[in-house]
């Protein structure tokens, strides 16, 4: 059976937002991930609109233990897709 290891990362990073530090939250992954078709007015880039589930989890995070410092990068590839052999 594989083991799904501790809380332990994820307690440190609440640990450190209720300290007051800053954080960086990053999205990886393909065209989803991206934010792909999440349209918003206002808003040149997909990935930075507020349909993009990853934004909008780091807003929440963002409100809820507020700092000037916090970042989100979303180093997701749209159209990435595996290499042929």
């Amino acid at each position: 059976m594989p083991s799904s290891g501790t809380n332990f990362r994820l307690e440190r990073f609440f640990d450190k937002l209720r300290s007051g530090q800053p954080v960086v939250i990053a999205a990886l992954g393909g065209s989803v991930s991206a934010g792909h078709g999440l349209y918003a007015e206002g808003f040149d880039l997909e990935m930075e609109g507020p349909g993009n589930m990853h934004w909008r989890i780091f807003d929440w995070i963002a409100r809820q233990y507020p700092h000037s410092e916090h970042r989100f990068v979303n180093g997701a590839i749209p159209g990435a897709c595996k290499s042929n052999p």
